[in-house]
């Protein structure tokens, strides 16, 4: 409306426009066509070795979360402390309960370029509190080996994965193209990449997902506690906006964040059996191939119209 604003009614105007993103753009209709197993994880408990392992293998940043810690401060005491974590996070896997003061995130808005009085140019940096990190490195070791084990994560997805990379997604598409020529056959292929994709997931329909994927009971517990209770701030010229709660997506620079979003859009390979994915994180790459043009037009409408 062309007020110009500072301070903290400056940091809450921002807040209030990056807490909105998501919410504002997700469709709650989105696919829901998972294949549901009838295995269930069950959150083991950690031990000190494994805190240890898992506060040492953050990396290093010099930020500070919103209780005005470095990571660096806490690897040079994570030996005497290790006991009380290990405690914390173990009642939070065995009460399915994640602790509140660890999901509150420092946001800073940095400048992408263009009008520097749009909020829309600026981009959300979230800071995550550092014990939140070690606790979500835990949990995604445990959800990571359950969908190995049970082959849950569609191996047309290279993003986020061990032994995976956009060279491998890329190696992919060559022999698909290269195979389709060597049998006459013609390709044609549609590219998609999510807006603001990691803002816009819906939690009600995620938590419907890992459900049928085998995540239950109080492992599900904690990662909707995880989702639905957080909060963040935003700093500007240090300034501090209030605290506005976060109704969707998952929080970016997580450890989770990435995961979840795997398992939230796994199932878009299920849309259509006669096509060839490759999905690299949100960007997702579907080729066709047929004898003629018109088919490929054909059967490219009709995913479309799916």
């Amino acid at each position: 409306n062309g007020q110009v604003l500072s301070g903290q009614q400056l940091a809450n105007e921002f807040n209030h426009f990056f807490v909105n993103i998501g919410s504002s753009t997700y469709n709650s209709n989105a696919s829901k066509s998972v294949l549901s197993t009838s295995q269930s994880l069950f959150f083991s408990p950690t031990d000190e070795a494994e805190v240890y392992s898992s506060v040492m293998c953050i990396s290093n940043s010099r930020s500070r979360d919103a209780d005005d810690l470095q990571i660096l401060p806490v690897k040079y005491v994570i030996n005497i402390i290790a006991p009380c974590l290990t405690f914390i996070y173990n009642f939070a896997m065995s009460s399915g309960t994640f602790p509140k003061k660890m999901q509150i995130a420092k946001v800073l808005a940095l400048f992408k370029g263009g009008n520097k009085n749009e909020l829309g140019n600026y981009r959300p940096i979230s800071i995550l509190p550092v014990f939140s990190k070690g606790l979500e490195k835990i949990i995604h070791s445990r959800i990571v080996n359950f969908c190995d084990k049970h082959s849950l994560i569609t191996e047309c997805q290279f993003g986020f994965r061990k032994k995976r990379s956009t060279e491998t997604a890329l190696l992919v598409q060559k022999e698909e193209i290269l195979r389709n020529f060597e049998e006459k056959k013609l390709t044609l292929g549609i590219f998609l990449d999510f807006n603001k994709a990691f803002d816009c997931i819906n939690h009600s329909i995620l938590l419907e997902k890992l459900f049928a994927y085998g995540i239950r009971d109080l492992p599900l517990a904690l990662i909707k506690s995880y989702l639905e209770y957080r909060s963040q701030f935003v700093l500007i010229n240090d300034q501090r906006s209030t605290l506005l709660n976060i109704s969707s997506g998952v929080p970016q620079g997580s450890i989770l964040g990435p995961l979840l979003f795997l398992l939230y859009v796994n199932d878009i390979v299920n849309i259509d059996s006669g096509c060839k994915y490759i999905i690299y994180a949100d960007d997702t790459s579907i080729f066709f191939s047929d004898m003629c043009e018109e088919g490929l037009r054909d059967k490219a409408n009709a995913f479309l119209l799916k």
